[in-house]
């Protein structure tokens, strides 16, 4: 077996606790110049414990080009907007 093949087996562990890493196609909310863009079915890889996301940087350039183009919308959806208020002691 190659170097290559064995690096290819090891599973991947997340940065911030260490557990492992799985491919997974998620819903992500996307931010571009102050807009708030959700885009479906990303390629990516979690954490099966803390939830960390993981995107290669041609995903994460797709996902630009998509919120710079506007185009090919599937939907559009309004979301409220709160403001968090402190609780007073």
């Amino acid at each position: 077996m190659s170097k290559i093949e064995k690096m290819r087996k090891q599973k991947e562990s997340c940065d911030f606790c260490g557990n492992e890493v799985v491919k997974k196609r998620m819903t992500i909310d996307f931010h571009y110049k102050g807009k708030l863009i959700i885009i479906e079915n990303v390629p990516g890889k979690v954490c099966v414990e803390c939830k960390d996301r993981y995107y290669d940087a041609h995903i994460w350039e797709e996902l630009e080009r998509i919120a710079r183009s506007r185009t090919n919308v599937k939907k559009e959806i309004k979301v409220p907007v709160k403001e968090y208020e402190l609780e007073r002691i």
